[in-house]
């Protein structure tokens, strides 16, 4: 899933003054107002930021009928609806053409983005490529970035590059993206599940094909549309790519790496405002955690959405080029272990178990943390005494990505093999 910590990362101008937030009345927001002093322009000025209480406490969960996959939050009195769309009944080459921009407005609280990483076991090498679209965590830009994460023998780093909108361009019927001459991304016209990357920064060099060979895999919660009140909002999650093979080569710090057969991974995600004054991200969502593994024949990816204390689970297990199994049920995902990164102040988990608790599928699968490769402040870049309050009074939202070791275990064979997963915490509850 991969969205990186360039979610909330914003840099104020020195000549910007921040305007104050305006959101509807609701006893789960508190407008905290600050005077702080401009020291660019000698001003002082009015700064604002929306810290939002921890709603568990007045939360309650729901399931209707499982066919129709309906599931209710109420939120303080206000119902909040989570409604997971039915899966498509689709071709692999029509849900590929699904991959294209989707945002109906470049609009404050809106993100998309496509997520793309490889892990080349030859080379010791992985990459993360993220072309985002998002809001600064005090909602007053939408602008687009290239984020890349970037493991090598010689180094581990994280980059983020931010742009203009009219930097950014996109097709809005398949995958065509491109930051000015810096990054193309494109899949091939006939939607053979062919992706090429070609970027070309100064830091940064690449040129990528990703071959997939593990058709398309919609989740079952792969559209959730979010209601509270008159707020709507909509999320958006599609694997394009659960296995790819990829091939070509990258320069980083001035050594070029040729990849062959390398273990790759593609998927498209959104969160869109569709009222007047829709809901904001972080006030459905507290925390997620995605990853995903290969071990043998088998590829794995899972997912748990945590809202307000609920938990929306997700897996796939595919065998070779087939999708043995999908399902939102049936599903435990535990974090085992947790280290506290004293940098950020929160923890990330150092191993977690997977297990679908089927009798016609049983499966464990147990992820060990083999190297942190990349921690985020969320609140990096915001006005310090801002940020203090936020992380004093509410949460420390940060995101991490850890490359781990992979034990799955059927009841007829015990594999080894490697993933990575992420946390993105937004909130502690």
């Amino acid at each position: 899933m991969g969205l990186p910590g360039c979610l909330f990362h914003h840099k104020s101008d020195p000549d910007e003054k921040s305007s104050l937030l305006h959101s509807p009345p609701d006893r789960s927001i508190l407008h905290i107002l600050l005077w702080s002093n401009h020291l660019c322009n000698k001003c002082c000025y009015i700064q604002s930021i929306v810290l939002l209480y921890p709603a568990h406490n007045f939360c309650k969960f729901e399931r209707d009928n499982p066919n129709i996959k309906f599931l209710t939050l109420l939120l303080n009195k206000n119902k909040l609806e989570i409604l997971p769309s039915e899966q498509p009944e689709s071709s692999n080459s029509l849900l590929l053409a699904n991959d294209g921009y989707l945002l109906d407005s470049e609009r404050v609280g809106n993100f998309e983005w496509w997520y793309f990483d490889c892990i080349d076991i030859q080379n010791n090498c992985m990459l993360k490529i993220v072309v985002h679209l998002g809001t600064d965590p005090l909602r007053k830009r939408f602008f687009p970035t290239l984020a890349l994460s970037i493991k090598t023998p010689e180094a581990t780093r994280a980059i983020e590059f931010r742009y203009n909108l009219k930097d950014f361009h996109a097709d809005k019927n398949c995958c065509d993206l491109r930051l000015r001459q810096d990054c193309h991304i494109y899949s091939d016209s006939d939607n053979s599940g062919y992706y090429h990357i070609d970027i070309n920064i100064s830091e940064f060099r690449a040129s990528l094909i990703f071959k997939q060979t593990v058709p398309v895999w919609v989740p079952p919660a792969h559209k959730i549309r979010a209601s509270k009140g008159n707020r709507h909002s909509e999320f958006f999650w599609n694997v394009l790519q659960p296995r790819s093979i990829v091939d070509g080569s990258f320069e980083y710090n001035n050594i070029s790496y040729t990849v062959n057969d390398a273990i790759g991974y593609h998927d498209h995600n959104y969160w869109q405002l569709n009222s007047a004054q829709g809901l904001f991200m972080d006030e459905v969502i507290t925390k997620w955690c995605w990853g995903k593994c290969v071990a043998g024949p088998y590829t794995v990816i899972f997912m748990e959405t945590w809202m307000s204390g609920v938990s929306v689970k997700s897996i796939m297990v595919s065998e070779n080029d087939i999708i043995m199994y999908g399902t939102d049920k049936n599903l435990t995902i535990t974090v085992n272990k947790e280290i506290l990164y004293a940098p950020l102040k929160s923890k990330y988990p150092s191993q977690i178990t997977i297990q679908i608790n089927h009798e016609d599928f049983p499966l464990e699968l147990v992820l060990n943390c083999e190297e942190l490769i990349e921690s985020k402040d969320l609140l990096r870049g915001v006005n310090p005494l801002i940020a203090w309050l936020a992380k004093s009074l509410v949460a420390r939202p940060a995101y991490y990505g850890i490359n781990s070791t992979a034990i799955l275990e059927t009841p007829n064979q015990k594999l080894v093999g490697f993933g990575n997963y992420e946390l993105m915490l937004f909130r502690k509850r």
